[in-house]
């Protein structure tokens, strides 16, 4: 993950401001979606106990990682979510991952960049 943001850095996709907020992600997956096998990227923020900054950042590193090119999926794991973080999420289209339980945001939507 680290050469393929820094070469998004080198060839201007990314500002390297926006490659190290990136690289903070807890969990950034690979993969494709078995429906259509469509590949997407998984990006998770992870705290026990999830509030708003953690959904803010699911939400605009997912933003930054698809300037790259592939879907990225927001999402957020833990025990438990403030009220206000829930409301966020689902605003903000970022998958919940709550003590053994899936929140798919009503959007249900891949983060995409489009130039």
């Amino acid at each position: 993950m680290s050469d393929l943001l820094e070469d998004a850095v080198d060839r201007g996709i990314l500002s390297r401001d926006e490659r190290l907020d990136v690289a903070w992600a807890e969990v950034i997956l690979s993969g494709e979606r078995l429906t259509d096998h469509l590949p997407i990227m998984v990006l998770a923020e992870v705290s026990s106990d999830l509030d708003r900054d953690d959904v803010l950042h699911a939400a605009d590193r997912a933003a930054m990682l698809a300037k790259l090119g592939t879907p990225v999926l927001p999402a957020v794991s833990g025990n438990t979510i403030t009220e206000r973080a829930a409301a966020m999420a689902r605003s903000r289209n970022v998958w919940q991952f709550l003590d053994g339980h899936v929140i798919e945001p009503p959007a249900a939507a891949l983060t995409r960049h489009d130039p």
